[in-house]
């Protein structure tokens, strides 16, 4: 029963931690958004083509958005880490 408990208890932790990798994993959807309209751009200067504004306005809210989820990622590490013991083998997975 005491196992369980403490199986239950570590399940129950790692909540935050998944929320967590959720986020880094959204970060890296907008990165390769950023990277496709990057070639985009690219492609059509490489073949002297006029480019549209909308592209590098998409660009320029891509970015926003990397920022904002990048400082939301900041603000949930930092809460993680008030959550654990520092130097402690949990500090460490971190």
């Amino acid at each position: 029963m005491k196992q369980q408990q403490y199986d239950y208890n570590e399940a129950i932790k790692q909540i935050p931690i998944q929320e967590f990798i959720n986020k880094v994993g959204g970060y890296t959807d907008l990165q390769r958004d950023a990277t496709e309209i990057e070639t985009e751009l690219n492609n059509a200067d490489a073949k002297h083509v006029k480019t549209s504004a909308q592209l590098y306005d998409k660009l320029i809210k891509n970015g926003d958005k990397q920022v904002s989820n990048l400082e939301d990622q900041r603000k949930e590490w930092q809460k993680l880490q008030t959550e654990v013991t520092r130097g402690s083998s949990k500090w460490q997975e971190y």
